[in-house]
């Protein structure tokens, strides 16, 4: 775990779409960045717990949406160019080529390692503006090759986040974004040879303990569907929470719109959401997002 600290990186105001905080050597952190949401990002790399950061080159002009570490320090980064993989954390990086996909339709949003079995891979696929049916893949050696499975939905969906239990494998949950509107979560508690979806349907839209969706899409590029796990129930109830909602720039969406999230009702939350927030206005009355890397104190759930 880290110390509180904030860490400026050099591209600003560009979105920060990514980071990687595990890499096997101390002080090395990886950012990614894409513009908008976007192509024409890149990589970055600090090996001084983000004192100075460099370019990596192998990713110039390669916009990163997510980076992941095996226990072991191997990277893997979704990119708009497929998957990329590293071992020598981060310095340099090699392509992967998604099985059976497209290469000019093969950029991904999302990747997740099996915590069990670190050579099982999975990545979400963009749907090519409705073009591309292959959206959620599976590797099982390291990257070396791909299959498809994506889950029975109606038309192409762009997979954005995966998460899978901890505690079994076998149980992944898949959130999808459409590209012209829309989105869907799924589950599947046998590795994916047979898929749930468990939202948008009204009647099993609340998934228990592990894990819930919801859907925010407004006008800015940055928001979209968010996938909630079971251990963050926990750190929402921490009056922390209210800051950092502030620095990841959801408090100012939430107030500006009057769109609350769910967890803000609930009750038992031992603080008023609305209140929190006015109480942080009266220091920056816009509640600005502070853009950078943050190291968050330790939180027991």
């Amino acid at each position: 775990m880290c110390a509180a600290l904030g860490v400026q990186l050099p591209f600003l105001p560009v979105w920060l779409a990514a980071r990687g905080l595990d890499a096997s050597a101390i002080g090395v952190v990886l950012a990614g960045i894409a513009p908008g949401g976007t192509w024409g990002g890149t990589m970055y790399r600090s090996t001084d717990s983000g004192a100075t950061w460099t370019p990596v080159p192998d990713l110039a002009n390669t916009s990163v949406h997510d980076i992941e570490f095996t226990p072991t320090g191997v990277a893997y980064a979704a990119t708009q160019d497929s998957v990329w993989t590293s071992e020598d954390d981060g310095a340099t990086w090699q392509h992967l080529v998604l099985t059976g996909v497209d290469p000019n339709n093969d950029e991904t949003f999302d990747v997740a390692i099996d915590p069990t079995t670190a050579s099982t891979i999975w990545a979400g696929v963009t749907d090519a503006a409705g073009s591309q049916p292959v959206n959620l893949m599976r590797s099982i050696d390291s990257g070396a090759t791909w299959e498809d499975m994506t889950p029975p939905h109606g038309g192409p969906m762009t997979g954005t986040d995966i998460a899978i239990d901890p505690t079994d494998s076998d149980t992944v949950i898949a959130v999808f974004r459409g590209s012209f509107g829309g989105g869907e979560v799924w589950v599947t508690t046998d590795g994916g040879t047979n898929w749930v979806t468990v939202w948008p349907d009204a009647s099993t839209q609340a998934m228990g303990a592990f894990a819930q969706a919801q859907d925010y899409q407004p006008s800015d590029p940055r928001w979209g569907p968010f996938l909630f796990l079971g251990p963050t129930e926990a750190m929402r109830r921490d009056p922390r929470f209210m800051p950092l909602a502030v620095r990841l720039g959801f408090a100012a969406y939430w107030r500006a719109s009057g769109q609350w999230p769910d967890f803000c009702k609930r009750p038992g939350l031992p603080y008023d959401c609305k209140a929190e927030l006015e109480k942080l206005a009266v220091q920056d009355p816009d509640l600005k997002p502070t853009a950078g890397i943050y190291r968050l104190p330790v939180m027991n759930f």
